[in-house]
């Protein structure tokens, strides 16, 4: 058997020494990926996340865990450091408190009127005039229960007692008062979330704010419990008997909570996920690193102030200083010189709450002394001056003995696949050799394999990308046939703080200015969810309006009635949008100055466009009446009717009967693309009035080689490959077709022996690709789209106008057969067997017979060649 190849799995780990502490990422040599078993207890540090002195470590860990706070809060019985803040209990004795509460209390005071338990006098009907009302009511000891993290107060509990507290078993009360849930929590509001300086700071601030608050009716768990105790069940007589006699508090006959002060700790350190403070985990002993810690001193907040707070260790791992216009990013960890040559390191940022408030900066020399400098503009031109002197190296060696420098691109070599990242700086480290800041992290030089990777040209999506060329840059493409998308420059490769190459585009759109897009690329081979086209691949619409299928839609920015220029791109499968703009319906002003120009009706997309023009001959689609459908007609204007927002087709037959057809309506956005189509009567020769018969060999369904069929005309705006030829059974064949089929001239002797079969549409089937509508209750906006959802499954259907945005969908059930006609003229019918053995392919339709072919796609459509578009 041969041996197993020796790999390395990175973990992380603590190491502490006599002289240091440091967190780091190393590399543990395993005998295998399935291994858990070390091969050696020997580990390769590659990434040094934090270090201290041992001794700092240690005083943090003491400080984090296992320490309480020198001076207590007020009133407090009982205080647990938890692995996550504080448990405190506070008990507060029996006093009288002002409330307000925020209730309809008319019906009440009425009632106790009534009963004589009040009297006008004591509350005369104008104390109901302001809300919230205001009582003065006497209480018991309060036993407040709060769970303390960070200075400030997450969650708590508030109960009653009669007596004080002597033991962690003892007996808790509801006490009768809103704001609080069936469970005892307090309901505090926002203002509890306040960050504080302390501890004490947190408890006073959590106390007012119940205080403070005014109670309303959203939590009466508690009132409901007391509304068989007398005088405390309303506030009134509460009131009163508390100004009488506030001895009264130890006759109530208080309703007790079902558990004791112990089973509530319990309780509340399990809702907030806490654990008692000796059970340290090693996640919470990384945390220590980086953990704030106090000074033990205060400061005020600014010069004239009176308010304290307290000065923190770790307030900050690093910080932004300016000097000269410039900007640097100072890390714990940074080497500088002092005036003789000794070296420096950054060990602590010491300040007030944020990294905006840094007082002080630690630094430790090499000889172990600790210095705190005060944070001054001086201070900070100094140290701007010695890292950009002192932190920086040149360049630095990696264990394979390639050399390295800033701004290199390194790829790195692991285990669990490769990575890239940019070299920002090298500086020295305080334990290990050199560092090399790549991404968000510091990596030991010595310790790191890798090679310096070069890209001039990156191929991405099987683009090679230029500098400063042109592309279309994709977003998101499976939301094809509509998604967004920029007109971008290429602007090189570089990497992110996750360690993944970032090829970076600038749109070039002049309302969204020059902004930047980056493109990760975790493996260069293989991108996400995005594409990339090159000039050649799209077309840049010269008009801000755009149909998609049957939808129209224009591109507006924001409330300016500017129409924005180069933000529509037609590619080979889709529509392109820049997604800065708004989407909206056209206005009749505004889809009669895009659509209708001289005498032609244009609509551009990317799978067809649009073209009709005064005199050009067209048959109507109307499936209600399918002998009018067939009778040729000639478009003679287009009519604009601005009352009701739609645009029409104006058409007249040969008996010069005029007809119109609705083919755009703006209130929908819809435009009834298939409704009219573009016919011709001759093709290569062969005239619309050919009689044609089926040969034996001929495997187009419907039409039996009994049947005579006459040619009505060759459909020419389809975008695919070859015409249609509709015939008079209403069906439709691939001028290809026609090979296989016997044509009988016109008014030969032979064309008027035959008689030619009559209309059946019960005759034509649905399929894959069919465009529907709904006759009664089914009516859609641009009708339904019906396809396959897998081969030889039962058909689906797809409402049109869904087709841009989400794939929602429905069986093809009897009651859409039977409530439906097609909408459109059909491509050539195929049986379940020629379905079968063609095959089905992902695509979307163009509304004339064609589809356009997309991966994307969640439709499946019959794989014939022949009705494909854009190939």
């Amino acid at each position: 058997m041969s041996e197993e190849k020796v790999v390395l799995l990175p973990q992380r780990e603590i190491r502490i020494n006599s002289n240091y502490a440091m967190s780091l990422i190393s590399d543990y040599p395993r005998k295998s990926l399935s291994s858990s078993e070390l091969d050696t207890d020997v580990s390769i540090p590659s990434i040094e996340r934090r270090s201290l002195t041992t001794s700092d470590y240690f005083q943090k860990l003491t400080k984090s865990f296992l320490v309480t706070p020198n001076v207590l809060p007020p009133n407090c019985r009982y205080i647990e450091k938890l692995n996550r803040g504080y448990l405190v209990v506070i008990e507060d004795p029996p006093c009288k408190r002002t409330i307000m509460v925020d209730a309809s209390l008319e019906s009440r005071r009425t009632s106790l009127l009534a009963a004589g338990k009040i009297t006008d006098e004591e509350y005369p009907v104008t104390f109901l005039d302001k809300r919230p009302y205001r009582f003065n009511v006497a209480l018991p000891y309060l036993i407040f229960l709060l769970y303390i993290q960070g200075n400030t107060v997450s969650c708590g509990e508030v109960y009653g007692r009669v007596s004080r507290l002597t033991g962690l078993a003892d007996y808790l009360l509801k006490i009768p008062l809103p704001n609080i849930s069936s469970d005892q929590y307090i309901c505090f509001g926002d203002g509890v979330n306040k960050k504080c300086n302390s501890l004490n700071h947190a408890v006073e601030n959590a106390q007012n704010v119940f205080w403070n608050a005014v109670f309303n009716v959203d939590y009466t768990y508690n009132i409901t419990a007391y509304k068989d105790v007398p005088i405390v069940n309303n506030y009134f007589e509460w009131s009163l008997m508390s100004q009488k006699d506030p001895m009264f508090i130890y006759d109530i006959p208080w309703v007790k909570w079902k558990n004791n002060l112990t089973e509530e700790i319990r309780k509340l350190k399990d809702h907030a996920h806490a654990t008692s403070g000796e059970q340290i985990s090693f996640k919470e002993l990384e945390e220590v690193f980086v953990r704030p810690i106090s000074t033990g001193k205060t400061e005020v907040l600014f010069p004239g102030s009176k308010v304290k707070q307290e000065l923190m260790y770790d307030i900050a791992q690093g910080i932004y200083i300016t000097h000269n216009d410039k900007d640097l990013f100072l890390h714990v960890g940074d080497q500088i010189c002092d005036s003789k040559g000794r070296k420096l390191f950054i060990n602590s940022f010491i300040g007030m709450g944020t990294s905006e408030n840094i007082r002080y900066i630690e630094l430790h020399r090499e000889d172990k002394k600790v210095l705190i400098y005060k944070f001054t503009k001086k201070t900070s031109k100094y140290i701007f001056d010695q890292i950009e002197a002192a932190r920086y190296a040149n360049t630095a060696t990696m264990k394979n003995g390639v050399e390295i420098k800033p701004n290199d691109i390194i790829k790195i070599k692991r285990l669990s696949g490769d990575s890239y990242g940019k070299v920002q700086f090298i500086r020295q480290g305080r334990q290990y050799g050199h560092q090399a800041k790549i991404g968000n992290d510091f990596h030991i030089v010595e310790n790191l394999e890798g090679e310096i990777f070069d890209i001039k040209e990156p191929e991405i999506c099987g683009k090679k990308l230029k500098l400063k060329e042109k592309y279309l840059f994709i977003r998101g493409s499976e939301n094809i046939p509509l998604f967004h998308a920029s007109l971008v420059k290429y602007d090189g490769i570089d990497i992110n703080s996750s360690g993944n190459m970032i090829a970076m585009f600038r749109c070039t759109d002049r309302v969204i200015g020059d902004q930047a897009l980056p493109l990760a690329i975790n493996n260069i081979d293989k991108p996400k969810r995005y594409s990339i086209l090159d000039k050649s691949e799209f077309k840049i619409s010269t008009s801000p309006s755009f149909r998609c299928g049957k939808r129209v839609l224009m591109l507006r920015s924001g409330t300016n009635p500017t129409q924005p220029a180069n933000t529509v791109f037609y590619t080979p499968y889709g529509i392109g949008v820049e997604k800065n703009y708004k989407s909206q319906n056209l206005k009749i002003t505004e889809a009669e100055k895009h659509f209708i120009i001289n005498d032609t009706f244009v609509s551009e997309s990317y799978d067809s466009n649009i073209n009709f023009s005064i005199g050009e001959k067209v048959i109507a689609v109307d499936w209600r009446n399918p002998l009018e459908m067939l009778m040729v007609k000639t478009i003679v204007g287009f009519k604009v009717d601005n009352d009701i927002g739609k645009i029409f087709f104006i058409l007249t037959d040969k008996n010069n009967k005029v007809s119109q057809v609705e083919y755009f309506n703006t209130n929908t956005g819809i435009m009834n693309v298939g409704k009219v189509r573009k016919i011709v009567n001759e093709i290569n020769g062969i005239k619309a009035g050919t009689k044609i018969i089926s040969k034996g060999s001929s495997r187009v369904s419907g039409f039996p080689k009994k049947d005579v069929n006459i040619i009505i005309g060759f459909i020419i705006d389809g975008g695919t490959q070859e015409p249609l030829v509709l015939c008079s059974n209403c069906q439709t064949l691939w001028f290809s077709d026609l090979e296989t089929f016997e044509l009988v001239k016109y008014k030969t002797k032979k064309w008027d022996k035959l008689q030619h079969a009559p209309i059946d549409i019960s005759k034509i089937k649905y399929q894959p690709g069919d465009i529907i509508q709904g006759v009664t209750d089914v009516i859609t906006s641009g009708g339904w789209f019906v396809w396959s959802q897998m081969p030889g499954k039962q058909f689906r259907v797809t409402p049109v106008e869904y087709l841009i945005s989400y794939a929602d969908s429905y069986a093809l059930d009897g009651k859409l057969t039977t409530h439906t006609l097609l909408d459109g003229i059909p491509n050539p019918r195929l049986t379940s067997g020629q379905l079968t053995e063609m095959g089905t392919v992902n695509g979307y339709p163009n509304f004339h017979g064609g589809f356009t072919r997309c991966d994307y796609s969640p439709f499946l459509i019959p794989n014939e060649p022949r009705s494909f578009v854009n190939v």
